[in-house]
């Protein structure tokens, strides 16, 4: 399968955000991340669609590849980072976690970028800061495989919306 070029990506995050407010199409793309991670080897433990982090995994076969990540989308060059998110990734770091920031800018060009809990400072970062060292490979990857899950689940996510992914995000738990 040929990769998405990015007029194709941004067009689906358009489509998204001109039938959804900001949260619910934030919160579309995060599960939409959460698939990613699950096609590239992950399983989800946890998501938080209304509180705590947005979601936690665990590689199926590297039980040291832990991670639990705090997601923002913006039309803005910076997210928003409030104490309480630093706190939760301080608590599930304390539990053997690598913790951070998946964002996502909804503009041409547009890639996550996963950033460390540690390059983390209130009240904002700039989206274009780009991916912490050392997880750049999960970023490709990732980046990757959310634009397959676009192309697989993108026109769920415009008619169903979020009770849409349900089945999807059931399976990555379960995997």
């Amino acid at each position: 399968m040929k990769p998405m070029n990015d007029q194709e990506r941004l067009k689906w995050l358009e489509r998204l955000g001109e039938r959804y407010n900001p949260r619910i199409r934030g919160k579309l793309l995060q599960r939409l991340l959460t698939l990613a991670f699950a096609e590239v080897g992950f399983r989800l433990e946890d998501e938080g669609l209304v509180e705590g982090l947005d979601f936690v995994i665990a590689h199926r076969q590297l039980s040291d590849e832990r991670y639990a990540f705090e997601v923002r989308t913006s039309e803005q060059a910076s997210v928003p980072i409030k104490p309480e998110d630093l706190q939760s990734l301080d608590e599930r770091a304390r539990t053997g976690y690598q913790t951070g920031i998946a964002a996502l800018r909804v503009a041409p060009g547009v890639k996550w970028i996963l950033v460390k809990r540690s390059w983390l400072q209130l009240p904002s970062i700039r989206v274009s800061i780009g991916t912490s060292s050392g997880w750049e490979k999960m970023a490709i990857d990732a980046n990757h495989a959310f634009d397959r899950m676009l192309e697989k689940w993108g026109k769920v996510s415009l008619e169903q919306g979020l009770s849409g992914l349900d089945g999807p995000i059931n399976n990555a738990r379960n995997q």
